[in-house]
């Protein structure tokens, strides 16, 4: 609000207000696996103001119907990551049906320009993806940038409900809201929990 004489040195007089809205570009989210955590997560974040792309290499799970208000890839998860233009304030999600996979996407994740990454899975996957990601050569620092498991601990059992406790932990880091990180640091963690030396940690490289 100015005074329009007192402040701007005009003849007029009077007040003016101006009221500014700053409207930010939508978030954007790539989920990677179209099955049965995807879909209701992909339905959910496209409500609460994510502009969301679903990746899929598999034509009948990647129907453009099953995702209506999102963009659907029937391609190569793989070569969609590799081709795909991330920027540092995009999110990605990689819930697929296969483990070998998972590892081969957050490869090359990883190193891309994102706000946010996590992978579904269990703590015990957590520990071996650690120490195969330590065989390729990711530094702890890069390794700590994956979130998994994904979602937040609100006793998640059916897939709409874990892609609710994603989708919560989203929300989260584009509110900029701290919250209880959902599994340990990577350094000295070994597969049962036990303290090691990274360094020394083998990688079979047939796993």
């Amino acid at each position: 609000r100015r005074h329009l004489t007192q402040e701007l040195g005009m003849c007029c007089g009077g007040e003016m207000s101006i009221f500014i809205e700053a409207v930010e570009p939508k978030p954007r989210l790539f989920v990677f696996g179209a099955g049965y955590i995807g879909k209701p997560l992909v339905a959910m974040a496209t409500a609460c103001g994510f502009e969301v792309t679903i990746v899929d290499g598999r034509s009948e799970w990647a129907e453009p119907a099953r995702f209506p208000g999102a963009a659907v890839r029937c391609q190569d998860p793989e070569d969609a990551a590799r081709a795909l233009d991330l920027a540092p304030g995009d999110y990605a999600c990689v819930v697929t049906h296969d483990h070998a996979l998972d590892q081969r996407l957050v490869q090359i994740l990883i190193r891309r320009p994102l706000r946010f990454l996590g992978m579904i899975g269990s703590r015990a996957k957590q520990r071996k993806f650690v120490q195969r990601l330590r065989g390729h050569g990711h530094s702890d620092e890069e390794i700590a940038r994956l979130h998994t498991p994904l979602g937040l601990a609100i006793g998640a059992a059916t897939p709409e409900e874990i892609a609710v406790s994603v989708l919560a932990q989203l929300i989260a880091v584009r509110r900029g809201v701290s919250i209880e990180p959902g599994w340990e640091t990577p350094l000295g963690v070994g597969p049962a929990g036990e303290e090691v030396d990274p360094a020394a940690v083998e990688t079979d490289p047939a796993t």
